[in-house]
């Protein structure tokens, strides 16, 4: 989670570079960062510097022209993290294509490669000046498809934060629709009992019977009164919304693997201890020094996954068999 600005921890022995001014003696000072090179000075320093526009940078060493529009407060403690940051976001704005944009999944995952590798010579300034060209370079040649991604992209948050706005306003209103059910659920009761005691003190009739015929009405009003769903209104305002929180509902509803259905059972084998006889495997497990966290069963498991890993890989339709594919027999290790 990122930290807004009023969240970072503020030290009292912290002090300005520059005019070595600390917060102990003037709790109000502001150290600015300008990420032209995320050197801290207070904010009197910045003004005193640089109020009569771009001067160069005071620390030793650096000699960088900044610009007083562009000192901010830092967000992170550690200024490498802060300065990466800033890199990524800056690379995300430029090479901001996605799956979508590719014709398979191996040119997307080269694309992505590529992007990082020129995030990380950034990072960690190696071949800053050729790297600089490139991204420059590339951002010339796809002026169009970045300005329309990034439209894209706005869309997709503007609908995302509507669909929020949408389901907050669906909650509340369900909410609201339970307390005025509950409301008219007591009325009711009540006014079935009082219907009940004005029934038996003023009419002759049987009492069980008085009784039957109200809980018989009683039923018959709640049949009637059934609430109708509310959502069938929102999804005839916003349909788009609705899809895209039908669909998010889907993805939310597939179960997560963290091993990536690494354990689950294998349509190609069965496999059972019991029915294989292993001496080579047995004599190491009875070793002292094996004897805490070793099983048998993960050495077999593992010759037999590496065995049958690459069965569902058709290099030539990039695509898995089907199901019922004569050519896919399930083995049976038993004993041999």
């Amino acid at each position: 989670m990122i930290m807004e600005d009023s969240d970072v921890p503020k030290k009292n022995d912290e002090k300005c570079p520059l005019c070595r001014a600390d917060r102990y003696l003037n709790p109000n000072m502001k150290l600015l960062i300008n990420p032209e090179c995320y050197h801290k000075m207070c904010e009197s320093c910045v003004d005193r510097i640089f109020t009569t526009g771009p001067a160069a940078c005071p620390t030793p060493g650096c000699g960088k022209i900044l610009r007083k529009a562009k000192f901010r407060e830092q967000t992170f403690e550690d200024a490498q993290i802060e300065r990466e940051i800033d890199i990524r976001r800056r690379i995300a704005k430029i090479f901001n294509k996605g799956q979508q944009d590719f014709e398979s999944l191996q040119e997307y995952n080269d694309y992505l490669e590529e992007v990082e590798n020129l995030t990380f010579k950034l990072i960690y300034q190696v071949d800053v000046e050729e790297t600089e060209t490139k991204v420059q370079q590339y951002e010339k040649q796809n002026r169009e498809s970045i300005a329309l991604n990034s439209a894209r992209a706005a869309a997709e948050s503007r609908l995302l934060a509507q669909n929020e706005i949408l389901l907050r306003k669906q909650k509340q209103e369900a909410r609201d629709a339970a307390v005025r059910e509950h409301e008219m659920e007591r009325e009711r009761r009540e006014q079935v009992e009082q219907q009940i005691i004005h029934d038996l003190a003023t009419s002759g009739k049987d009492p069980n019977k008085i009784v039957k015929l109200t809980e018989t009405l009683k039923k018959h009003r709640e049949k009637n009164d059934s609430p109708q769903p509310i959502s069938s209104r929102s999804s005839a305002l916003y349909p788009d919304l609705q899809k895209l929180a039908q669909r998010r509902l889907r993805e939310e509803q597939v179960p997560f693997s963290p091993l990536a259905g690494e354990r689950n059972t294998s349509k190609y084998y069965d496999y059972s201890i019991e029915n294989y006889n292993d001496p080579f495997m047995d004599k190491i497990a009875r070793e002292p020094n094996r004897s805490i966290g070793f099983r048998v069963e993960d050495c077999h498991l593992r010759c037999l996954y590496e065995a049958f890993s690459g069965l569902d890989f058709d290099l030539t339709k990039d695509k898995l068999p089907a199901k019922n594919d004569p050519n896919v027999q399930k083995a049976t290790m038993s004993t041999s």
